[in-house]
């Protein structure tokens, strides 16, 4: 069975809680034009937020940041408490570290200004529902530049990440899937999940997101590769 029907068959629900109406009527309209994605609640503040969360359990909640009653941060904090297998898109104008990194912290999985796009909002919704991790570029290079990096350092002596490490890191740091990873690559998923697992082991890191902040802060990559990209693709 193709992925395409896969989607058709059980589309990724969706509940939008943000206490504007017109950009929560917005996002609702761009991603009911999909035909993958299903929007099954709606809430304008935190309280609501979380009840519907627990009532309908979608795969993804976007939640905003300053919401009444109860805020994105403590929302967030509730649904991960109750529903552990709900992926938190936050969507928000706030980017700076502290925000960030408590949100990280509680576990949410994508995290985008609201200047993003209608298309980014869309990729973003799939890739968190299919269990990967993204961040505007802004959001990741406020958390580098906020203090203290998320991730261990590497300590002195670590081994150097090889070509083809360094290549799947930056193509990582770009928001690549798994999936897109191993078609840009040529590899197969089951490889590109070895070169990550090998990043994460040198890096000593946890997940992707910890890897692109501990690489920006390394200067292994720079913040360039998340805003351009980079395609020096090594075949294997």
């Amino acid at each position: 069975m193709s992925e395409n029907q896969v989607r058709n068959e059980r589309p990724i629900t969706v509940v939008l809680a943000d206490d504007h109406p017109l950009l929560r009527e917005a996002l609702k309209s761009v991603l009911e034009r999909q035909p993958d994605i299903e929007v099954v609640g709606e809430a304008n503040n935190g309280e609501d937020a979380v009840r519907v969360v627990l009532e309908v359990v979608p795969r993804v909640a976007i939640l905003d940041i300053s919401m009444p009653k109860l805020s994105g941060i403590e929302a967030a904090q509730a649904i991960k408490s109750q529903c552990p297998d709900v992926a938190i898109l936050v969507l928000t104008v706030h980017e700076d570290s502290e925000h960030v990194r408590r949100m990280l912290e509680i576990g949410v999985a994508g995290y985008l200004t609201k200047d993003a796009l209608g298309d980014q909002v869309v990729q973003a919704v799939r890739a968190v529902a299919s269990g990967d991790i993204t961040l505007s570029p802004s959001v990741l290079s406020s958390v580098v530049a906020g203090g203290d990096p998320i991730p261990t350092p590497v300590p002195s002596g670590s081994p150097l990440l090889t070509e083809r490490e360094l290549c799947i890191l930056r193509l990582t740091a770009c928001g690549l899937t798994n999936t897109q990873m191993a078609t840009e690559c040529g590899f197969s998923p089951r490889t590109v999940r070895g070169y990550l697992g090998s990043i994460f082991a040198k890096l000593h890191v946890a997940n992707r997101t910890e890897a692109v902040a501990a690489a920006l802060h390394l200067g292994i990559i720079s913040v360039s590769d998340l805003r351009q990209g980079n395609r020096d693709v090594v075949s294997d």
